[in-house]
């Protein structure tokens, strides 16, 4: 089963994150991760321990691995996600904002599988395209 990345990017908005991570908890997709990644909330040093511990205290098997990114000074939404980008492993990446919340726990599941399908077919349609080049007439 290939690795899902799920980036939670924060900002100033770390009271809205148990919900959405409550949702990921109930996802039937085996093989998650989870990367944190926040944009220098200034309260970020007293409410990361709790959240980390309502992590550690709710996780599944599933939930293979959780990162944490942290930045000193605010670097905006691009570069937020670029670094949670960088930090994941997965295979497969899906971006949820606090507040944000899975409608029901074969979300993940229905995306990667629906990813799977489309890389399949563009391979598919790749493999196609070389061989009408190599079948194509030299000009």
């Amino acid at each position: 089963m290939k690795l899902l990345s799920v980036l939670i990017l924060t900002y100033r908005n770390l009271d809205g994150i148990y919900g959405t991570l409550d949702s990921v908890f109930l996802q039937d997709y085996p093989a998650l991760e989870l990367i944190l990644s926040d944009d220098a909330s200034a309260d970020y040093a007293e409410k990361q321990p709790r959240v980390a511990a309502y992590i550690e205290a709710r996780r599944t098997p599933a939930i293979q691995r959780v990162i944490w990114v942290s930045h000193p000074q605010n670097v905006g939404t691009v570069r937020n996600m670029n670094d949670a980008i960088r930090a994941s492993r997965g295979e497969y990446l899906f971006s949820l904002s606090p507040e944000d919340i899975l409608a029901h726990e074969q979300v993940l599941t229905h995306l990667a599988e629906t990813l799977e399908e489309t890389r399949k077919e563009t391979e598919k349609d790749t493999q196609k395209e070389t061989e009408k080049e190599e079948d194509a007439p030299n000009e």
